[in-house]
């Protein structure tokens, strides 16, 4: 799906494509929210358990007098049974409870050795005016500070690190909003020779909420000179088509457009088409349908390319691509689970291309069992495939202990296809990936197994909102092509 989503860098199809597909999962979520998580156990310690390392670990966890997280630490339990500092994250908050500080150190030869630092400064709305992240041990970082006109920002400028020293990058002016605070102008500026000049600006026109016309200019050095445009068309609510335009001896040249056509409320067809000596020639469709809860997305394209197909339920996900006549099975990946949760057993396939079906015999499978008592919930994962020497069988297990407190959970040594930040979350987060990971979707879950949200991963490093989720635990997981790793989270 990765790849089929990065193809286009025009961005409103794949917006409308997502919130089709996950609309009718938002009521269950809603109610998963208000069902669980509002009177769900905090947590004081999760002990990890990698069969297959045949290590275990730890997160211990210190609060200040206000019960907020102060200090996580993350152990290894050595070989006599002693705990030992891997790694320690310190929080810091300022008067009003905000979070100000966010420091990383790794424990190496007896002492702690200082990682990363992150600090934020805040006004008096609560908007971040300030925030900087130094990664010591390669030497990077990066700044951005924003100045508010109450709630909105008008200016945003981002710093690199370098030399140890903050070096002026770029800046974001934001000149005027609407009636919905929606900006009606930027101007983008780009540091050259430690000055700051004019490089793009953006206008804005909107029909009612929605976007109607957005206006690309380059500085030429002395004025502002049209570059491209974008032009939305929209009838009862629902965008019709997208035209791409760029400016030309002094005209608009038409380039390329999207058209979208619907069966009731349901986007139907995609279709782009590209201007060929003045005239408008389909280079690619996509064709959805829907069967309940169920979703066939196929995608034709022009014959110099290829085709796709995707069939995504609440159960599976598939994806094919055409070869010759014939569609070739990319991956699979399924569960048996009917009520949204991740306690289950889920299996990943892989594809015969002589029986041009997909081979259940060659398939990996993962397991999570849940067992618990009054004062903990133990989740075991155990995952079978094959490797070279045959059948392979991995087991890990989770620990919760539930108490008054709250806590979190850094990664396990193992390397993890994805990280993310900030954790803890105030609204919303970044899932970023640690190495290229193709159709790859996340998962949010509490810690009950029961499924808040989901969604496509479009880019390597993507933000996600949960403002609407309550303080407390949940796990991400990222799913791609025949592997899945997965994080907690502390929402604030």
């Amino acid at each position: 799906m990765i790849r089929f989503l990065l193809r286009y860098t025009f961005i409103l199809a794949t917006l409308v494509f997502a919130s089709s597909l996950w609309a009718n999962d938002l009521p269950k979520f809603t109610d998963e929210i208000k069902k669980y998580v509002s009177n769900e156990a905090e947590l004081e310690n999760i002990v990890y358990t990698n069969y297959e390392l045949e290590n275990t670990f730890r997160t211990v966890f210190e609060r200040n007098d206000n019960e907020q997280i102060s200090i996580v630490f993350f152990q290894s339990l050595t070989g006599n049974d002693t705990w030992t500092n891997v790694s320690k994250t310190e929080y810091f908050y300022d008067d009003r409870g905000n979070q100000s500080e966010v420091v990383e150190s790794n424990w190496e030869n007896g002492a702690w050795v200082l990682s990363q630092e992150t600090s934020y400064v805040f006004d008096d709305n609560g908007n971040i005016e300030e925030q900087a992240t130094i990664n010591y041990l390669s030497n990077t970082g990066e700044k951005q500070t924003k100045e508010f006109n109450g709630n909105l920002c008008t200016k945003s400028t981002i710093y690199t690190w370098s030399n140890s020293n903050w070096v002026l990058s770029s800046e974001k002016t934001t000149t005027s909003y609407n009636f919905f605070e929606f900006p009606t102008q930027e101007t983008f500026r780009t540091n050259n020779s430690g000055i700051l000049t004019n490089s793009t600006q953006i206008d804005y026109e909107y029909e009612g909420r929605d976007p109607r016309i957005e206006l690309y200019k380059n500085w030429t050095g002395s004025s502002w000179e049209n570059a491209f445009r974008i032009t939305n068309t929209y009838s009862n609510g629902k965008i019709e088509s997208k035209l791409f335009e760029y400016f030309n001896n002094n005209a608009w040249v038409e380039e390329s457009k999207y058209e979208y056509t619907y069966s009731g409320n349901e986007l139907s067809i995609v279709r782009k088409l590209e201007k060929d000596a003045g005239v408008w020639k389909e280079k690619s469709n996509i064709n959805l349908t829907y069967s309940g809860n169920d979703v066939e997305l196929q995608e034709n394209v022009d014959s110099s390319s290829e085709s796709w197909k995707y069939e995504m339920s609440s159960s599976n996900y598939s994806s094919y691509q055409m070869q010759n006549t014939d569609w070739i099975g990319i991956s699979k990946y399924a569960n048996t689970t009917s009520d949204g949760s991740f306690i289950g057993e889920f299996t990943t396939y892989t594809w015969s291309d002589d029986a041009k079906a997909w081979n259940i015999a060659a398939s990996s499978s993962e397991t999570w069992t849940n067992s618990s008592d009054a004062n903990s919930q133990k989740l075991i994962f155990t995952q079978k495939g094959l490797d070279e020497r045959g059948l392979l069988e991995l087991k890990k297990e989770i620990v919760f202990n539930f108490t008054s407190g709250i806590s979190t959970v850094k990664n396990s040594p193992k390397a993890s296809a994805f990280s993310v930040y900030p954790n803890p979350v105030k609204d919303v987060f970044t899932i970023q990936q640690n190495f290229e990971l193709s159709n790859a979707m996340y998962y949010i879950y509490n810690t009950s197994g029961r499924l808040l949200s989901k969604g496509i991963l479009n880019s390597p490093s993507q933000v996600v909102n949960i403002a609407g989720f309550s303080q407390g635990q949940y796990i991400v997981t990222v799913v791609a092509e025949k592997q899945s790793s997965s994080l907690i989270i502390l929402k604030q």
